[in-house]
């Protein structure tokens, strides 16, 4: 008897070099094996008109969630569990590539796509979007940096940069209260702007720093990298100083002005390139889970039945460095906050208000905590606490016997999963195409009798959609020597 971990999955590295998984389908890593990926639950009762096309969460100075979304028309805000439009009059016409974006300057959420003037919402006072004020460029992309609002990729120029006057985002009058624009050569269209005390702007083939250095002017641009930047606007998100996007030529990691890091090359890079459907770059949206350590990006694969939204998420334990994905329906993936209790709500969880266990002024109420956001195909926000979806894990290539041929005779997976179906695929080389056994059921003792023979096997997993179980970390295997080839 072998033991074989449940290791990180490389789908690009191949035969016995590859010492971790062929496939992690629907599950993510937590360095001791894998944990189920729960299905989608809708959390507004009332969505969107139309697909979700950007999302974002805002906090006022009371700490209470405010979340706001749009679409190709309109612009939403949550109240209670129902969407509402806080449109401007007249409405939106966003072309179908767009998005929106958005960031908040102190109690004003701003939001920008290049077909309209810059919205803003004040919170606490306003009820709907209006133009901001001072004629400030149409933009793709918007960003805080210090006490400026930075906006790029206008419509004079995809590579222009433009800031707001010191401490007010009313201000767009180059030269006035240190408003300006800088031009950015050389590296294509800005594509995503961090804030920050610092700010960083990703063009396609370039990562330049934004410095404020105070007048006369105002800020320096240091470029950080040259041919390298952002594949698409979606494909970036900030977790606490670390930036993790998808260049050109894969995935990386930046941590401020340190040099990017491959975190994809010789583990998912190639596949992804593979698995990305055609013409749908704009549809990649980012997403981050604190609580388990993942990032993840959001696309479309080339087995979706339905191209017009993203059916795959590639998961990375950013504390780990693993990698998995997972196969939902969905329109789009972003950094939520939690919202604050409501009235309604609370009375449907406690039965009378003397036992309710805190006091109504606590922050409790208030929400705020980070969690991973989804909007469904019902244009409905959403998060992961559905029942466990369907989950794939897939071993790489290993010898029953080394450097013999050999005949596998059983699988004992180490899970706390009771149903569970497997099927070993073998092969006498790796120039020859892998031959599975039927499936087998998990008897009630854990193990998965099956009979197949060959040098090298690769042993799958299958635990059904809404099975209860927590982990899966490895599996022992059975294997006698079978004779030379």
């Amino acid at each position: 008897m072998s033991r074989i971990a449940l290791q990180d999955w490389q789908p690009d590295t191949f035969g016995l070099m590859n010492k971790g998984m062929a496939d992690a389908r629907n599950v993510f890593a937590t360095g001791a094996g894998y944990a189920p990926v729960k299905a989608l639950t809708t959390l507004s009762t009332t969505g969107l008109s139309g697909q979700a096309i950007g999302a974002f969460s805002a906090q006022d100075s009371t700490g209470t969630t405010n979340t706001f979304a749009g679409d190709a028309s309109k612009l939403y805000k949550l109240s209670g569990a129902a969407f509402s439009d806080v449109s401007k009059s007249g409405g939106y016409s966003v072309s179908g590539t767009e998005r929106w974006e958005f960031a908040q300057f102190g109690q004003r959420v701003i939001a920008t796509q290049p077909g309209a003037p810059p919205q803003y919402y004040d919170l606490g006072s306003s009820s709907v979007f209006a133009d901001l004020a001072g004629s400030p460029p149409q933009a793709r992309h918007i960003a805080v940096v210090r006490d400026f609002v930075v906006l790029g990729n206008d419509t004079s120029n995809p590579a222009n940069v433009t800031w707001s006057g010191f401490n007010n985002s009313a201000n767009w009058t180059p030269g006035v209260n240190q408003s300006d624009a800088q031009l950015l050569q050389g590296g294509g269209w800005v594509q995503a702007i961090i804030g920050g005390d610092v700010g960083y702007i990703f063009q396609e083939r370039a990562i330049t720093r934004m410095t404020y250095v105070g007048p006369p002017a105002y800020f320096q641009f240091e470029p950080l990298e040259l041919n390298r930047g952002l594949a698409t606007p979606g494909a970036i998100i900030r977790v606490g100083s670390v930036v993790y996007f998808y260049s050109q030529d894969g995935f990386y990691m930046k941590d401020g002005d340190s040099p990017s890091v491959s975190i994809g090359n010789q583990k998912v890079d190639n596949w992804f390139s593979q698995h990305l459907q055609t013409n749908t770059f704009s549809l990649i949206t980012c997403g981050s889970d604190p609580a388990n350590k993942l990032v993840l990006w959001s696309f479309v694969s080339t087995d979706a039945t339905d191209a017009t939204h993203p059916d795959t998420a590639l998961i990375y334990n950013w504390q780990k460095q693993q990698w998995s994905y997972a196969k939902f329906d969905h329109e789009m993936l972003y950094p939520g906050l939690s919202e604050g209790w409501t009235l309604e709500t609370i009375s449907a969880a406690y039965s009378s208000l003397e036992s309710v266990p805190v006091s109504f002024d606590s922050r409790v109420w208030t929400g705020g905590t980070p969690y991973l956001a989804a909007f469904d195909t019902t244009h409905n926000l959403a998060n992961f606490g559905g029942d466990n979806l369907a989950a794939i894990v897939q071993t790489g290539d290993f010898e029953g016997v080394e450097g013999r041929r050999s005949l596998v005779t059983n699988f004992c997976p180490l899970t706390d999963a009771s149903a569970m179906t497997a099927v070993c695929l073998s092969r006498e080389r790796f120039a020859d195409p892998l031959v599975s056994t039927t499936s087998s059921s998990m008897q009630s003792n854990g193990d998965i009798p099956l009979m197949s023979s060959g040098s090298f096997h690769q042993a799958q997993l299958s635990i059904p959609a809404g099975a209860t179980w927590t982990y899966a970390n490895g599996l022992d295997v059975d294997a006698q020597l079978d004779g030379d080839l």
